[in-house]
């Protein structure tokens, strides 16, 4: 992948600040084993295999071809052939499998092709049409958040997902499914719920809300993102952003940039984030990649930053652009890989852009202190990433 990037980098560097992404499209008529061309989660592992959740279940892609799990070995759970909704890395390598339109969720050890199924509480009735969201901190810890129910934590050595309430999160306040950000900055975790902001204090184990803000925090304070909001997220510039629906019938759902104090809207940062398409829409998740490109999606959109234009740019599906070749209804997850391509994961297939990081500069390799030209014949990307250039006349580089 180190190769072809290098190559792209090339062939683009002479175009315009305007981003040009070209998406390359994996789908069941490519003939390498992709199962169903709804992809809802990707997850790349430390030995680089790419593993995806379809409709028919967990697939591994090797860079060649799709490989389908259907089967463990003796002693373990059945692995699901159904809709995979979210991998999650757990410890020693295992992987976190949630399939929700089941609600069976469980551990997979690729290793040795085991499967141990994780038991939901029985204490409470779960509601029905409930949303599911498995997350993990960075100590490693897996959660599940239940919207209308509240935040599980999982018990490994009960292999269960346990009611304990580890974020004392108040009788009533019903959490957002996917309205739970983790600051490890501050060591605090923020929850998005009908009553208003929630923000949990790792170190003090204490929660605050507007009903309780002792710190004064600006976003607890604010009464205009209280309501309605169901996704946070901070980005390395200390920026939140905010996406919810008010209360008020008719109004459509918002985003929101707030600066490092919380205080300050930063409506320049959210230039185009409200260009999408025309109709109903929503806006899920949000993704910033290791050099800080940052990324929007859900129910019919698909944004990336343009940091030279100083905006969001919209990826329309089935513009008919040869360089923004992408179709979806749904995009179900953006993930960065080893390599700094980008990965989405959507309802009509899987797409890959090796130009994910948007880094279009020009590299100029200086092979000798001669002044004279040096004629390159051909470049070879060695094991341990090095490049190999030949020479005419000069030898091996």
């Amino acid at each position: 992948m180190k190769l072809i990037a290098f190559i792209l980098l090339l062939l683009l560097s002479c175009k315009s600040v305007a981003q040009s992404f070209t998406f390359n499209r994996f789908t069941t008529e490519d003939g390498i084993g992709l199962s169903s061309n709804v992809v809802k989660s990707i997850y790349q592992d430390e030995k680089g295999f790419i593993w995806v959740g379809t409709a028919n279940g967990l697939q591994r892609f090797d860079g060649r071809k799709f490989i389908q799990f259907i089967t463990t070995r003796p002693g373990s759970d059945r692995l699901p052939n159904a809709m995979l909704h979210q991998i999650l890395p757990a410890d020693q390598g295992r992987l976190l499998l949630s399939f929700t339109a089941i609600r069976e969720f469980g551990i997979f050890d690729p290793a040795t092709f085991t499967y141990t199924k994780i038991s939901l509480p029985t204490g409470q009735e779960i509601p029905e049409g409930a949303g599911f969201y498995a997350w993990g901190d960075a100590a490693n810890q897996l959660y599940l958040t239940i919207s209308s129910y509240g935040i599980l934590m999982l018990d490994k050595k009960k292999s269960a997902f346990v009611d304990s309430n580890p974020f004392k999160i108040p009788r009533g306040w019903r959490v957002s499914s996917t309205g739970v950000y983790e600051d490890t900055l501050h060591k605090q975790v923020w929850i998005c719920a009908d009553s208003g902001l929630m923000v949990y204090d790792q170190g003090k184990k204490q929660l605050y809300s507007r009903n309780k803000n002792p710190l004064q925090l600006a976003l607890l304070e604010n009464e205009q993102v209280q309501d309605g909001v169901s996704t946070i997220f901070i980005d390395r510039e200390r920026r939140t952003w905010m996406v919810g629906k008010p209360a008020v019938p008719g109004e459509v759902e918002y985003q929101y940039c707030l600066d490092s104090t919380g205080t300050r809207y930063l409506q320049k940062d959210t230039a185009g984030l409200t260009t999408g398409p025309v109709g109903f829409s929503s806006y899920h998740h949000f993704y910033e990649t290791r050099n800080g490109n940052l990324w929007v999606y859900g129910k019919r959109v698909l944004f990336n930053y343009n940091k030279g234009l100083g905006r969001f740019q919209f990826h329309k599906s089935g513009s008919g652009n040869d360089n923004i070749n992408i179709n979806y209804e749904d995009v179900y997850q953006v993930m960065e890989d080893k390599d700094g391509g980008i990965w989405i994961a959507t309802d009509q297939g899987l797409y890959f852009t090796s130009l994910g990081n948007n880094d279009y500069s020009v590299v100029n390799l200086i092979l000798d202190n001669k002044k004279s030209s040096t004629y390159i014949t051909d470049l070879l990307e060695m094991p341990n990433g090095d490049f190999c250039f030949t020479s005419w006349g000069v030898g091996v580089k």
